[in-house]
């Protein structure tokens, strides 16, 4: 029989040919049943009134008056696209909102309905082109690691089944990824797909056609230096599309693959540790019982889509707090340092992992004396990279910290914090 249960073929067996069969083969495939309960007609099964066609496929009905087999190239001619309508829209966004790619089946006592379209018919052809997006997906980044991203599209792979780029006019083989950023204020963040209320930010372009498989555009996200709360957190919205000197193509999408996605930065970002009692963080190798909470402890904290696992502590010294000894980066005769251990799969490491002192936005300190003895209040900003494996999801983490005074001669505990990546 000329089927697998996914494509449709014309097969020959001792010298015999076998068609293709209405109602063993294309009934079957399109998983539809007998039109009015009783006949198994060609013509119902190609005007797709039942939806079920995937206008994705290289070969399925398409409109023609003739009523001989239609040729391979009868199918990719111009004014066919394999049975798809392609138009182009001048603006970016009203391109979703035309009818482009839209399946055009035979029409009734207009067009001839013949089996043989199927021949060659592929079920479960993809797209030619998909977003890398869920609908309604919002999509962390994390602010310290990625102001930028690469954003690209995943063409399909099986031309022998399915469509490409190159298979059609209209410059769609030399079409670049166009992708917009745009901002939506906090007062709308309930309502993001209203695309009345975006805010348009700029627009990137791949250097490379879509259809070469390694174009991308890179977006780059104005990340505020201090983000006080979720609801002063940015939100934005990136759209995707093709790009030619005829206008823009949009994306094919369904409810799997959308044309714009939403980002946030969710930072993994100052896990905050206060002291609580009296204490001293002078240049000695012992600490003697230190006692300090993290306002963490049993909280979630959201995980960045690409976290690397860099933890960022944030060190509030209040006015109980005495240090006698100035804490350095880099002074004469000591080396304030810090450190805790890798946390990987719910062990620890032996080796110790150092932090790196740091100031508000995740960069380097670079200045000798972080805070000046008996100074009695202030904060000690750490970054602990890769300190916790990325496999880590709605699973506590505790980290031990630990400081040393002597150049990291001698460590003494400092506190330990306990948070919830999610």
């Amino acid at each position: 029989m000329p089927n697998d249960g996914n494509r449709i073929y014309t097969e020959t067996v001792n010298g015999v040919k076998y068609g293709v069969d209405v109602q063993n083969d294309i009934y079957k495939v399109l998983g539809i049943g007998p039109y009015n309960g009783e006949y198994y007609d060609v013509t119902w099964a190609c005007i797709n009134r039942h939806g079920k066609t995937n206008k994705w496929s290289r070969f399925k009905p398409v409109r023609t008056g003739t009523y001989m087999p239609l040729l391979p190239e009868d199918f990719a001619c111009p004014d066919k696209h394999y049975g798809l309508l392609i138009s182009a829209s001048a603006s970016l966004l009203g391109s979703y909102d035309s009818t482009c790619w839209t399946y055009l089946p035979p029409r009734v006592d207009t067009d001839q309905c013949r089996a043989d379209d199927f021949d060659g018919y592929c079920h479960n052809a993809q797209p030619i082109a998909r977003a890398p997006y869920k609908y309604g997906e919002v999509i962390r980044i994390d602010a310290f690691q990625q102001s930028g991203k690469a954003v690209g599209v995943t063409l399909n792979a099986d031309k022998a089944n399915g469509l490409a780029l190159e298979d059609f006019t209209n410059d769609l083989n030399v079409a670049k990824l166009r992708a917009d950023l745009y901002s939506l204020d906090s007062a709308n963040v309930a309502t993001p797909h209203d695309r009345s209320k975006w805010n348009f930010i700029k627009s990137y372009e791949s250097t490379a056609a879509v259809s070469t498989g390694s174009a991308s555009a890179m977006i780059n996200f104005p990340i505020p230096d201090k983000i006080v709360s979720d609801a002063t957190r940015p939100f934005w919205i990136v759209t995707l599309a093709l790009s030619t000197n005829a206008g823009y193509y949009p994306l094919p999408y369904d409810n799997d693959h959308f044309w714009y996605g939403f980002y946030r930065p969710y930072l993994m970002r100052w896990v905050d540790v206060t002291s609580g009692t009296m204490i001293s963080l002078g240049r000695t190798t012992s600490l003697g019982n230190l006692s300090w909470s993290s306002y963490y402890t049993g909280v979630k904290v959201p995980k960045p889509t690409n976290w690397n696992g860099t933890v960022y502590v944030k060190l509030n010294l209040n006015n109980n707090t005495t240090y006698p000894g100035d804490i350095f980066i880099s002074p004469t005769g000591g080396l304030t340092t810090f450190r805790t251990y890798k946390i990987l799969q719910g062990s620890t490491l032996q080796n110790p992992l150092a932090g790196t002192m740091c100031t508000e936005t995740g960069a380097q300190a670079t200045d000798d004396v972080i805070l000046a003895a008996n100074h009695g209040n202030g904060t000690i900003r750490l970054k602990f990279p890769q300190a916790v494996s990325t496999s880590f999801v709605n699973q506590s983490v505790t980290m031990d910290i630990e400081v040393s005074h002597n150049s990291g001669k001698s460590f003494a505990p400092l506190t330990s914090m306990t948070f919830t990546p999610y």
